[in-house]
């Protein structure tokens, strides 16, 4: 995109510094239009009804106003009440278009070889000249259009006003053309309204650990009465495993933190006839030896990663057709926390053994270690904000009209869009509680990563003329743009900072 250097001030009347040698088409200019259709006045049909009120005629023209409370049929005593309507019986009928002073709320395109002449009163019913330019305005920021304009045809003494565009990043745009050498504009304004500020990235939905985060407590001793003659482990239940916590995060479907690990537990002992105990103290816990000296279990946490945060903002796209806002980058989510080690479990000494156990053939568990806790769940992502839209006067493509005498001006660029943080993480379940003095407590498990933030969105552009291929024909025109649309301020929350995103250009004259 090239702007036009030698148009650097930023409100002035372009020369042939910036325009080829212009076409004029103002008062006393001679304008080349399609020759009279029969029966007219014997009126000069190239001539203006400012220049000549012989013009303001049915023979010539079709009528237009925006006063009348029942419409017609497009004559001066009955006109339509409708430009578009107007304009398509114009083209039927070979005519020109005259248009009362007053506001014209129509999606409205220029037709091939009709003119259309503005600046005209019809109070009580009489036509002439010396009124105010009547006033297009368009829905939403939508623009007026033309396209394939090859025949002579002038627009005069019109304003095309684009309302504000209202929803999230769109764009206003007073006038679309497109392969136009036909066209020509004199005594006319065009007004680009505010482009819409971009919408802002969405916050993440915060996990909250499940109901079964926490590992289980540790079991004490116990004599084993049932199911116990064949294997001592027979018949020992689940729970008894002190089994670790599995945390099913809730807020958003398919989010887990790792499951903890059960606690350690001894094997099966059997006293003996003298009283004695018999039977190997193995001792296992998942992830810990056991049979060493007891490891601190915060030493097998694991603790989630962060995510990654989303890169600057996608620049926006200027077309023909238009402008396309550019967007922040997503983060990513964390990374869900590592389960907690499960205690230790401790082997059955002759000394530990209650009394009331000691009895020949008995079987006895020893002291479990209890449940690691579950992980805690991930920070999900942030999300980019989107673009703000542009301000666009007129976007020219291709073959271009002609100026005169007009301006074409821009409003503010929309601002852009906030990015949202990264989702903060949840911590791990808490270890299940040891046993008693034998059996150690679990770990909990590790906290989650915090979610990466998304980025914010740039600021929207204005530019008061749009250019796609050779430059309108410019005479006695101003340019003029707003201001492009402010980007994002940096902003902070705990360890996470969003950069600044970028303000929206301004420029008279965008060359693509």
């Amino acid at each position: 995109m090239r702007p036009c250097l030698l148009c650097l001030p930023v409100l002035v009347h372009l020369t042939s510094a910036c325009s080829s040698t212009p076409t004029q088409h103002g008062p006393g200019h001679s304008f080349d239009a399609p020759e009279p259709p029969d029966g007219t006045p014997g009126c000069d049909a190239s001539r203006t009804p400012i220049e000549d009120a012989c013009v303001l005629d049915e023979a010539l023209g079709v009528f237009v106003s925006s006063r009348v409370i029942q419409a017609g049929g497009g004559t001066r005593a009955r006109p339509y009440a409708s430009l578009a309507e107007g304009l398509e019986r114009a083209r039927a009928d070979k005519k020109r278009v005259y248009v009362c002073e007053g506001t014209y709320d129509d999606p409205l395109t220029f037709a091939d070889g009709v003119s259309i002449f503005g600046g005209l009163s019809c109070d009580g019913g009489e036509w002439r000249g010396g009124g105010k330019r009547a006033r297009i305005t368009t829905r939403d920021g939508s623009p007026v259009n033309a396209k394939d304009i090859t025949r002579p045809t002038r627009i005069d003494a019109i304003e095309i006003v684009a309302r504000d565009a209202t929803l999230p990043s769109t764009s206003s745009i007073g006038l679309v053309v497109a392969n136009v050498p036909g066209l020509a504009f004199s005594h006319v304004l065009v007004r680009a309204g505010a482009g819409a500020d971009g919408s802002d990235g969405a916050i993440p939905v915060q996990l909250v650990n499940g109901p079964s985060a926490e590992g289980v407590a540790g079991e004490p001793s116990a004599r084993c009465v049932a199911g116990c003659s064949a294997n001592p482990f027979q018949g020992y239940p689940d729970p008894r495993a002190s089994r670790g916590g599995v945390n099913a995060c809730q807020g958003v479907p398919g989010y887990a933190g790792q499951a903890g690990s059960a606690g350690g537990w001894s094997g099966g002992f059997r006293v003996d006839a003298g009283g004695g105990i018999l039977g190997a103290p193995y001792v296992y816990a998942l992830g810990v030896d056991a049979t060493a000296a007891e490891p601190p279990p915060f030493l097998f946490v694991l603790w989630g990663a962060p995510g990654h945060h989303g890169g600057p903002a996608t620049k926006g796209l200027m077309r023909h057709d238009g402008f396309f806002p550019g967007a922040g980058h997503d983060g990513t989510d964390g990374v869900a926390g590592g389960g907690g080690t499960g205690g230790r479990g401790i082997g059955l000494l002759d000394h530990v053994v209650p009394s009331s156990q000691q009895v020949v053939g008995a079987r006895v568990w020893g002291w479990s270690g209890g449940g690691g806790g579950a992980g805690g769940c991930p920070g999900l992502a942030g999300h980019g904000g989107k673009g703000g839209g542009a301000s666009l006067g007129v976007i020219s493509a291709w073959a271009p009209p002609s100026f005169a005498e007009s301006e074409i001006l821009s409003g503010s660029g929309g601002r852009g869009g906030k990015g949202s943080f990264g989702g903060k993480p949840t911590a791990g379940g808490a270890g299940g509680a040891a046993s008693g003095p034998a059996g150690t407590q679990g770990a909990p498990g590790g906290w989650g990563g915090r979610g990466g933030y998304g980025s914010h969105g740039d600021g929207g552009p204005s530019a008061a003329l749009v250019v796609d291929g050779p430059r309108p024909r410019l005479s006695s025109t101003t340019l003029a743009a707003g201001k492009g649309g402010d980007g994002q301020p940096e902003t902070k929350d705990g360890d996470q900072i969003i950069p600044a995103s970028a303000t929206g250009a301004s420029q008279r004259m965008w060359e693509l």
